[in-house]
């Protein structure tokens, strides 16, 4: 859904409102296609399992009657069209016609719709072999959940087990469907071996087998350390759970505890009741090494052009985490693997920016930093960074504006979004995401220069 309406903004973006005796700016090129119809989405035979699908593109003559599958759909003034049709299981057609004066132009896109969940026929033991799950390689640890499902024969015994292990019973969640289930928890001491899952429907000499592909273990060897790699400078980032959600962005040099992997993701402790996951191909991986454990030392605030420093003596590098007040009147910083051990928080100088810094332990491995501003003091930006045994954080006030030049001797860095390697959406018209967001940084750096 987000990619449609990403792509109709990039087909609709308006020129920014100019002044009366300015010209008004297209943000997008005209109609790319020379074809009389012309399907942008859905591409040929793509596989949608839904009831209705958005389609849309662009035709040469908006003002002819233009009809997809007996239904009147109304295209833009400049020729994009968008519509949301009904569609139905099986290989599925969009039957497009427009009336030209010179004849009635047709198009057509077939795109397939997967019929709604069936049971297996009954009767004979089968498994789908594409329902096995887990589909990813797992590697586990003690007090660690993982899940195994099947769909196979209805009302029938199921089991599991890895490689040449204990048979485990899985039952059955869905009846209907025939859906199979177990959820285990690797005990304290349990170790396997990487081995596929062997699964089991039917009882005795009949019963039916089948492995899945993901390999399973389960350790209690001492885990490796990651260290994030100085190429992923960045661009590395840790997430809430393997594809989902940015949790944090550690630098390079970074080290964190590797307690589990999903395939090419890594799953890394940040505290003791706090997990994360990195993908493996950004960092490097250390055995037999010590965990990470950073100390810190003291702390020092100095003064800058731009606002202030806030140095934390660490002994080693490891991953962070920095969120602003709401009020922007100061912000907190959270080092992870992490124990206090600062005597001395020293400020160099006077600074009308930084009011205090307070540290705790948070938690048994987490440091938390607190940045307090001067009262009427609001923050403008922060970077935080590694410079040899420290973790510095900088911070940034306000930029002082001059009133008839509010813009005058300000850098302002504008960042389109996209790249020829990731173009984005495709509006109705051709328009690529990156070409629509070019043209409006292109307009504002227009705006910005007269502004001074």
């Amino acid at each position: 859904m987000n990619a449609w309406l990403a792509a109709l903004l990039c087909a609709c973006l308006a020129a920014p409102v100019a002044a009366k005796d300015e010209p008004i700016v297209l943000l997008h090129p005209p109609r790319v296609s020379t074809e009389p119809i012309t399907f942008v989405w859905p591409p040929e035979g793509l596989t949608v399992p839904a009831e209705a699908e958005f389609i849309l593109g662009s035709v040469a003559d908006p003002k002819t009657p233009f009809t997809i599958n007996g239904q009147t759909v109304t295209a833009h003034q400049d020729g994009g069209f968008l519509a949301w049709l009904p569609i139905s299981a099986g290989t599925f057609t969009f039957h497009a016609e427009l009336a030209l004066s010179s004849g009635t132009a047709t198009a057509e896109r077939r795109i397939f719709v997967p019929a709604p969940p069936e049971p297996l026929p009954d009767g004979k033991l089968a498994v789908d072999p594409a329902s096995l799950s887990p589909k990813s390689d797992l590697e586990l640890r003690a007090g660690d959940w993982w899940t195994a499902r099947m769909k196979a024969t209805r009302g029938r015994r199921a089991r599991l087990r890895v490689g040449k292990g204990p048979w485990r019973e899985m039952r059955e969640v869905n009846a209907a469907l025939g859906l199979y289930e177990a959820v285990m928890q690797v005990s304290i001491g349990e170790e396997f071996s990487a081995e596929r899952v062997e699964y089991e429907v039917g009882g005795g000499w009949s019963a039916l087998r089948i492995k899945g592909a993901a390999l399973v273990s389960a350790t209690s060897r001492p885990p490796a350390v990651a260290t994030v790699k100085s190429n992923a400078a960045g661009f590395a980032s840790v997430k809430t759970g393997p594809a989902n959600g940015f949790l944090i962005f550690p630098p390079p040099g970074a080290r964190m505890l590797v307690t589990g992997r999903e395939g090419g993701s890594l799953r890394v402790a940040l505290g003791s009741n706090l997990s994360g996951w990195i993908a493996e191909h950004d960092v490097e991986l250390s055995t037999g090494v010590a965990p990470p454990r950073a100390v810190t030392g003291n702390i020092g605030v100095s003064a800058s052009s731009a606002g202030a420093s806030v140095r934390v003596s660490l002994s080693e590098r490891v991953a962070f985490l920095v969120e602003e007040n709401e009020a922007l009147d100061g912000l907190s910083l959270r080092i992870f693997s992490a124990v206090g051990h600062t005597n001395w928080v020293t400020y160099e100088g006077d600074s009308d920016f930084v009011d205090e810094v307070r540290w705790r332990q948070e938690a048994t491995d987490i440091i938390a930093v607190t940045v307090r501003l001067k009262p009427g003091r609001r923050l403008w930006g922060w970077n935080a960074h590694y410079d040899a045994g420290s973790l510095n954080l900088d911070l940034r006030r306000p930029p002082r504006v001059n009133p008839s030049g509010p813009l005058s001797g300000l850098k302002v860095m504008l960042d389109p979004g996209h790249m020829p390697s990731a173009t984005g959406a495709t509006g109705p018209l051709g328009t690529k995401e990156m070409d629509a967001n070019y043209a409006i940084a292109q307009s504002l750096a227009e705006i910005l220069a007269r502004d001074g």
